[in-house]
C-alpha cells in the first residue's frame, strides 16, 4: 500500500506529530485530552485532579460550581533518520458552566483529524516500452493540507458528595472541515548512457487537485461510577450522517483534461471509539488508574481516503498514577499535582501490525482559591513506521492548559 512513498520532504510547514502512518483515512486522529490526563499515560476518563474534573470529559462538568474557561495547546515534534518536524498546535477551547449541583453544560472546539505534509517518491517507477516507444519513468509528489474540526456540546449529570456516586455525560459533536490533496506526476523518457545507467528526460507533468468538504456528527457517552475507593468507567462514541463532497480536477499545467464532483453520504451509525477504565483512590490525594482504548477503522470506500488508503484499527492500554500536595497556607497556591504514566498501542494495518509506546509525566498548580489551574504534561514515545525504510519514529509532546473559573451567574442580594 505504501511502497511508493519512500522519502518525506523536510519542510518547516510540516505539522508536528506528522507520521507517514497518518497518510491513511482522513489524517492523523486527534482525540484531544487535557494535560492532567495526558500525563497519566494518555487517559480518556481519569486525570490527576482530586475530583477527576476535566473540561473535555462530559460526565465531570457538573462537579465544578464555577463557570470555567479552558484553553490548551501543545508543542509537538518527531524525528526519524530521514526527516524531522516541530510545530505549535492549538488543541482545544472549552467553556463550561453549572446549572445546579447535579447538572452542567459545556461547549468546546477541537480537531478531529489533522493533515499538513508533503511527500515525494525517491525514485522513478518504470513503465515498460514497446517496439514503437521507449520506456517511461514516473515520479510523483503530494501535498496534503486541512482536516476535520469538532464543535462539541456536552451535558453532564451526576450525584456527588456521597461515598457511592455516579456521573453520566453525553456529548454531541458537529464535524466539519476541508482537505486538499495536490499531486503532480513527472513522466520522463528513459534512455541509457554508455555505462548502462538510466537517463531520464522529462516529457510531461500531470497534475491532480482534489478537495474534500466534510460534514457529519458523532455522539459520545461516558459514565463513571465509584464505590468507596473504586472507580469504574466506560466511554463510547459513534459516527453518524457523515457526508463528503469531493471535487477532482486533473490535467497538465496548461490544459484541464478531467473534472468531476461526487457526493458521498454514510447515514448509518458506526462505532468510532470505545474505552474502559478502572481507578483505585487510596484517598483524595492519590490514585492509580488503568484504561484500555479501541479506535475503529472507518468502513468507507478507499477512494475517498488519503491516497486511497483505509484507516487502521487501534488498540491500546494505559496506566498512570498521581499524587496531590496540598498547601495549608490558603493565601498562596492551593495544591500541586504530580503524575506519571505510560501507554502501549497496537496499530493494525491490512499489511501488518505496528506498535507505539510512550511515557508521560506532568504537574499542575491550583491557585487563587482553587479558581485557576495551570497543567503541563510531557510525553516521549517511539512507534514503528509502515515504511520498511524507516525503522521507528521518535516523538515528543509538551502540552499546556490554562483554566480559569469564576461565578458568572451567581444571584446577588442588595443591601
Amino acid at each position: 500500500m505504501m511502497r511508493f512513498l519512500s522519502v518525506i520532504l523536510l519542510c518547516s510547514l510540516i505539522t508536528a506529530q506528522f507520521s507517514i502512518n497518518s497518510t491513511n483515512g482522513f489524517g492523523a486522529d486527534s482525540h484531544v485530552i487535557s494535560p492532567s490526563s495526558e500525563s497519566m499515560g494518555g487517559m480518556w476518563m481519569y486525570n490527576s485532579n482530586s475530583d477527576n474534573w476535566n473540561p473535555l470529559l462530559a460526565s465531570s462538568i457538573y462537579k465544578r460550581n464555577l463557570t470555567m474557561i479552558a484553553v490548551s495547546s501543545s508543542f509537538e515534534g518527531m524525528k526519524t533518520d530521514y526527516y524531522r518536524s516541530d510545530n505549535h498546535l492549538i488543541n482545544s477551547v472549552n467553556f463550561s458552566f453549572p446549572i445546579n449541583n447535579k447538572t452542567g453544560i459545556s461547549i468546546g472546539l477541537s480537531p478531529y483529524t489533522r493533515t499538513s505534509y508533503s511527500i515525494e517518491d525517491d525514485q522513478y517507477s518504470m513503465i515498460g516500452g514497446n517496439e514503437h516507444s521507449n520506456p517511461l519513468g514516473s515520479k510523483s509528489s503530494y501535498d496534503i493540507q486541512g482536516g476535520i474540526s469538532r464543535l462539541s456540546i456536552a451535558l453532564s449529570l451526576g450525584v456527588k458528595d456521597i461515598e457511592d456516586n455516579f456521573a453520566l455525560g453525553f456529548k454531541w459533536n458537529i464535524l466539519f472541515g476541508n482537505q486538499s490533496v495536490y499531486t503532480d506526476t513527472r513522466l520522463a523518457e528513459v534512455s541509457y548512457d554508455q555505462m548502462g545507467n538510466p537517463v531520464f528526460t522529462l516529457q510531461e507533468i500531470l497534475v491532480n487537485y482534489e478537495t474534500n468538504h466534510f460534514n457529519g456528527y458523532s455522539y459520545t457517552i461516558d459514565y463513571i461510577h465509584n464505590i468507596r475507593k473504586n472507580y469504574f468507567s466506560f466511554l463510547i462514541s459513534f459516527l453518524d450522517d457523515f457526508e463528503i463532497n469531493q471535487n477532482k480536477d486533473s490535467g497538465t499545467f496548461t490544459n484541464q483534461i478531467f473534472s468531476s464532483n461526487r457526493n458521498y453520504l454514510f447515514d448509518r451509525l458506526q462505532l468510532d471509539e470505545l474505552g474502559l477504565g478502572y481507578m483505585y483512590k487510596k484517598n483524595n490525594n492519590s490514585g492509580i488508574a488503568f484504561e484500555t482504548h479501541f479506535k475503529n477503522s472507518l468502513q468507507y470506500s478507499d477512494e475517498i481516503m488519503i491516497l486511497d488508503n483505509s484507516s487502521p484499527t487501534q488498540i491500546s492500554i494505559h496506566n498512570g498514577l498521581y499524587k496531590i500536595i496540598n498547601n495549608r497556607k490558603t493565601d498562596s497556591w492551593n495544591s500541586i499535582n504530580l503524575s506519571t504514566g505510560y501507554s502501549y498501542k497496537i496499530i493494525k494495518f491490512n499489511e501488518k501490525d505496528l506498535n507505539d509506546i510512550s511515557f508521560s509525566l506532568g504537574t499542575g498548580i491550583l491557585f487563587n482559591e482553587r479558581k485557576n489551574n495551570i497543567n503541563i504534561s510531557f510525553t516521549v514515545g517511539s512507534r514503528q513506521s509502515i515504511l520498511e525504510t524507516i525503522d521507528r519514529e521518535n516523538y515528543y509532546k509538551l502540552n499546556i492548559a490554562i483554566l480559569s473559573g469564576d461565578k458568572w451567574f451567581e444571584k446577588r442580594r442588595r443591601d
